[in-house]
């Protein structure tokens, strides 16, 4: 399922710690809304900025899989509002500097 042109559902809720766990880490409908919401507002934007695809390293975990990787328990991962990205050729220092330097809400 497409979230928006660039970013799809699978994406934002792969883990390879939840599959070797056995976990099903698929999100109900208000975390697919905050997600759709994520890639419209922020990660589409900053891939426009940046140039490149984004490397979505970890966005949506649920209870299990977030206390599973270490996450902290308010972590907005767990409401689909969080996505830790990397972009090909980019440090993160730069992206960062981008991200500050953007209007991006």
């Amino acid at each position: 399922m497409n979230l928006t042109p660039h970013f799809t559902l699978d994406e934002l809720t792969h883990s390879g710690a939840a599959i070797r766990a056995g976990i099903d880490n698929q999100p109900h409908e208000e975390e697919i809304d905050n997600l759709k919401r994520l890639c419209t507002q922020i990660l589409e934007p900053l891939r426009d900025i940046v140039g490149k695809p984004l490397r979505i390293n970890s966005a949506y975990r649920n209870e299990w899989v977030n206390r599973l990787v270490g996450g902290q328990p308010n972590s907005q991962h767990k409401i689909g509002c969080a996505a830790d990205v990397t972009v090909s050729g980019v440090s993160p220092k730069e992206l960062v500097e981008a991200i500050v330097g953007s209007d991006l809400p």
